[in-house]
C-alpha cells in the first residue's frame, strides 16, 4: 500500500471538528494529478519517495506510482464523503480493501497537500502533494523565472541538504539555476503530457510535472543515481504583486529534518494580516501545540518573508503563486524543509481559526 493510502488510516485533526459546506473551490477536486511524496522513518532516519500520478473523480481515487524501491503500483480508494471542517480543512472519507478511516488535507482544488501526523504502518513521517496537470500548456506559459525549493536525503549518511535557489527557463530552450547546493546549466523542452524535461549538463535529464498557477515538481525515486531521494519544488515568479494578495488564512503543512534526517511534520493554520502581522497555531509530530507571530512583507515578484517576534529570525521565506491560492516556502532554524499554505475560502469577513484549543481571530483589510 503505498505512503499516501496508509496515511488515510491514521488519526486526523484533533480539534473540535463541526462540519460546514465545501467552497467551491475544495469540493472541485475531480482530475488528473502529478503526485509526489518524500518522508523519512521516524526511529532509524531512512528516507523514502514516492513519485506518480493520480486520477480523481467524486468516487474514486487512483493512484500509479514507483517507490524508492522500483516498484510500479496501482492502488484505489472509493471515497464516502468528503467535508470542510473548522479552520477550512478538508476531510475525505475513504475505503481501500475493506478498511476505512479519514484523511485530512489542505486543498485549493488545484493542489491537495498532507503530512503524516503520527507515524505510518512504515513507521515513516511524510509529505504528500498531488496538483493538477496543466491542459494546454506552450513554451512560452513556462519561460520565465522561478524559485526553486530543494529537500534532498542522504541514503547512506544520513544526511540532510534543503535549498531555497531560484531557476531561469529561456524562450531559447535553456535554463540555468542557483542555489545554495550549487549552479548549473541545460536545455529544457516541454511534451503533451504537462510535463517540462530538464536537461542538466554533465549529469542527467528530469521529468517536472507541469501545474496550475506556475507550479512545477519533481520527486526523485531513484537512490542509487546519486544516493539521496527528495523533490524540487518550482514555483513561477509574478510581477506587481502586493500585499493585498497575500491577506488571508493559510493552512500550512511541511516536512523538515535536521541533519541526522530525523523527520518532523508540522500543520496548523497561519492567518497573513493587514497591518504586515502574521499569526500562527500549529502542532507537530512530537506533541508540540504553540502559537507564533511575528511581521510579514512581499516583494513585487512575490518574495514573501516571515520573521518571528520572539527571536527576531528569518522563520519562513517563499514565494507567493500565481493564482494567490499557495505559498511554497522554506523553513529556516534546526529542522528545515519544504512548507506548503494553502489559503481557505473565506465566506465570511472575521473567519475563527481553531487548532487544539487555540483560537485565532483574522482581520481581512478594512476590518479593525
Amino acid at each position: 500500500m503505498n505512503r499516501i493510502m496508509r496515511i488515510v488510516f491514521v488519526a486526523g485533526f484533533t480539534a473540535i471538528i463541526t462540519a460546514v459546506p465545501l467552497f467551491a473551490g475544495q469540493a472541485d477536486i475531480s482530475g488528473d494529478y502529478w503526485y509526489g511524496w518524500l518522508g523519512a522513518n521516524a526511529t532509524t532516519g531512512v528516507p523514502g519517495s514516492d513519485s506518480g500520478t493520480m486520477s480523481a473523480s467524486d468516487t474514486t481515487w487512483t493512484i500509479q506510482y514507483t517507490d524508492d524501491g522500483g516498484g510500479s503500483y496501482t492502488e484505489t480508494m472509493q471515497i464516502d464523503d468528503k467535508r470542510v471542517i473548522r479552520g477550512g480543512w478538508l476531510e475525505v472519507d475513504a475505503t481501500q480493501d475493506g478498511q476505512s478511516g479519514t484523511l485530512t488535507m489542505a486543498s485549493t482544488g488545484n493542489v491537495l497537500v498532507d503530512v503524516t501526523r503520527t507515524p505510518d504502518a512504515d513507521g515513516d513521517y511524510g509529505f504528500g502533494l498531488y496538483h493538477k496537470k496543466a491542459t494546454g500548456m506552450q513554451s512560452s506559459d513556462i519561460a520565465g523565472h522561478y524559485a526553486c525549493f530543494d529537500h534532498w536525503l542522504d541514503v547512506s549518511s544520513r544526511g540532510t541538504s534543503t535549498g531555497f535557489g531560484t531557476a531561469s527557463f529561456d524562450s531559447d530552450g535553456s535554463w540555468s539555476y542557483i542555489s545554495p547546493g550549487g549552479s548549473g546549466t541545460g536545455s529544457w523542452s516541454i511534451n503533451g503530457n504537462a510535463t517540462a524535461s530538464l536537461s542538466i549538463a554533465g549529469e542527467e535529464t528530469v521529468e517536472l510535472g507541469i501545474g496550475p498557477g506556475g507550479l512545477m515538481t519533481f520527486f526523485d525515486t531513484d537512490p542509487l543515481e546519486s544516493d539521496d531521494l527528495g523533490h524540487s519544488i518550482l514555483l513561477k515568479k509574478g510581477t506587481g504583486r502586493t500585499a493585498s494578495e497575500a491577506l488571508g488564512i493559510y493552512l500550512l503543512q511541511g516536512l523538515y529534518t535536521d541533519n541526522g534526517e530525523n523527520p518532523l511534520t508540522e500543520w496548523g493554520q497561519v492567518s497573513l494580516q493587514d497591518d504586515s502581522y502574521w499569526l500562527m497555531a500549529c502542532q507537530n509530530s512530537d506533541g508540540e501545540s504553540y502559537t507564533k507571530s511575528g511581521t510579514w512583507n512581499i516583494e513585487g515578484d512575490g518574495y514573501l518573508q516571515m520573521t518571528e517576534f520572539t527571536t527576531g529570525s528569518l522563520l519562513y521565506e517563499g514565494y507567493l503563486s500565481l493564482d494567490a491560492g499557495l505559498i511554497v516556502a522554506a523553513r529556516m532554524g534546526d529542522y528545515t524543509g519544504t512548507a506548503m499554505m494553502v489559503q481557505v475560502p473565506e465566506p465570511c469577513t472575521l473567519c475563527l481559526l481553531a487548532l487544539g484549543g487555540i483560537a485565532l481571530l483574522h482581520r481581512k483589510h478594512g476590518i479593525q
